[in-house]
């Protein structure tokens, strides 16, 4: 059985806003155990590598991270040239590793930025710069960064399609240790370009691992412009998790051009809200995974959703069981037919039989105020 919702055009066009690139003083106060790490200018590159490297370094003699929950600070009006993956690993934690990274003003009231821009008007950027023809990536893999752990930003702008025009398929490749569940949070971020996604989660051939166990995400206040893959439609992801989710929280973001724009594939999301967010010209599905137990959508604007639009070759592919056309928001039955992942407390390995909480008669769906057009 399955049920699909196809939004209708409505009256209250009033208050559509996707300016949300521009300051907002987040994150006060920074906790004692933060790091400052200088950046320079767009021309001079002043310090270029110095993000990267202070992460990377900041270990003890035995490989794990000195303090696995530090937070690392980038100065306003400042930019950050990469020139080596991110790598954030602890061998064996004991509890979740969170890999912070925020941007905020210098503490020191006499800190002259060397953009020569005064602080608290532009996020600190994010720039991958190539060295000697060489792309940035982890080794092995097609992604820029690899993180064992959760990963937190706050007030950044990350431009993820390299100085030489390259555009590894993905951003971060996360994983996880010890079965530990992983959270990713972002607010008040600019991200641009994508060519697969940002965040893998899942474990797919070009993934680590994944975050099999309870993921969480919640992402708010962010601008995710220019995520177009010309050469696969199902690229321009913001997550890939093809796993159980025990939250998914989006709210008063903007997306321009994604296409499987958060991507849960036959996989369990608990509880997922999304509420005054704007989609415009999404290739494919912004949603994707029919499978829920709480449900939310509302004050969301969808322009263009969907444009490529679909046909018989789609529909009798391995996306959807029932072979059926997408909507914009589907919901289907959680169950052994449709090949569902769960987590551990709503399937009995033993019986193999699911837990009555997913069934559908248990899914609460609440849809409402949202605007769905095509604007040519």
């Amino acid at each position: 059985m399955k049920g699909k919702i196809l939004l209708l055009l409505s009256i209250s066009l009033t208050i559509v806003s996707i300016s949300l690139a521009q300051y907002t003083p987040v994150y006060p106060p920074l906790p004692t155990d933060t790091v400052f790490i200088p950046g320079g200018s767009m021309a001079g590159a002043e310090n270029e590598g110095s993000m990267e490297a202070t992460i990377n370094k900041d270990l003890n003699i035995d490989g794990t991270r000195v303090n696995p929950n530090r937070v690392y600070a980038l100065f306003e009006g400042e930019v950050y040239y990469q020139l080596a993956p991110i790598i954030f690993n602890n061998p064996n934690p004991t509890s979740p590793d969170t890999l912070i990274i925020v941007g905020t003003s210098d503490p020191d009231p006499n800190y002259t930025s060397t953009t020569g821009l005064i602080q608290g008007t532009t996020k600190p950027l994010i720039r991958i710069k190539p060295t000697l023809g060489v792309d940035v990536h982890v080794n092995g893999y097609n992604g820029v960064n690899e993180v064992y752990g959760s990963i937190k930003m706050v007030n950044i702008q990350y431009k993820t399609m390299q100085l030489d025009g390259t555009i590894q398929n993905e951003l971060f490749l996360c994983g996880t240790a010890n079965q530990l569940p992983q959270s990713l949070t972002i607010h008040n971020c600019l991200f641009e370009f994508c060519n697969t996604d940002l965040f893998d989660c899942t474990d797919e051939y070009d993934a680590i691992g994944g975050w099999p166990y309870g993921a969480k995400f919640r992402i708010t206040n962010s601008y995710f412009r220019n995520m177009f893959n010309i050469g696969k439609w199902f690229g321009g992801r913001i997550i890939d998790c093809r796993e159980p989710i025990d939250t998914l929280w989006v709210e008063n973001c903007t997306v321009t051009t994604g296409s499987l724009t958060f991507c849960s594939q036959k996989a369990l999301t608990v509880f997922a809200y999304f509420n005054h967010n704007t989609f415009v010209n999404n290739v494919r599905y912004w949603l994707l995974s029919p499978f829920y137990i709480k449900l939310i959508v509302s004050h969301n604007i969808f322009m263009n959703q969907n444009w490529v639009g679909e046909d018989t070759n789609v529909t009798n592919t391995s996306q959807d069981p029932d072979n059926e056309f997408m909507s914009t928001i589907n919901i289907d039955t959680t169950d052994a037919y449709h090949a569902v992942v769960v987590q551990p407390q709503y399937y009995n390995s033993i019986t193999n039989t699911y837990s009555s909480a997913v069934s559908l008669s248990n899914m609460k769906v609440f849809v409402s105020d949202n605007v769905n057009f095509d604007d040519p």
